[in-house]
């Protein structure tokens, strides 16, 4: 797989697996775009992250009940929309990271030119998938 370029080096993480599993992530828009899947790294390259190789990576969840627990705790969150999708072995590779924010946190590095969004799709309000 070939890396974008901002990744730092050693990312994605060497115990990171090319793997499917079902994931939810926090979007803007209904149905996702490309838009939704772009890491903080690349959104916002002059910015300090504690673990530039987590910022270049995408966060989602396994537990549909942390994803609604994030975003009804963080006012920054609150609009957004919640998408189930799945993680795609051709698009990149996805490690359990843990974090404050749940235990379910996964991060997903993409490649270049894959287009996740489109195996995504906003869940409603209730309606676990």
């Amino acid at each position: 797989m070939q890396w974008p370029s901002y990744f730092p080096d050693d990312c994605p993480r060497k115990e990171a697996e090319p793997k499917k599993i079902k994931v939810y992530r926090l979007v803007n828009h209904d149905p996702p775009t490309e838009k939704d899947f772009i890491p903080s790294k690349k959104r916002k390259p002059n910015e300090k992250f504690s673990d530039d190789c987590l910022a270049s990576g995408l966060s989602c969840y396994t537990s549909y009940k942390e994803i609604i627990q994030l975003k009804e705790m963080t006012p920054y969150f609150r609009r957004k929309k919640i998408a189930v999708g799945f993680t795609h072995t051709n698009f990149g590779v996805v490690l359990r990271t843990p974090a404050s924010t749940g235990k379910s946190h996964h991060t997903y590095w993409i490649c270049d030119g894959a287009s996740p969004h489109v195996l995504f799709k906003v869940v409603r309000e209730g309606e676990e998938q």
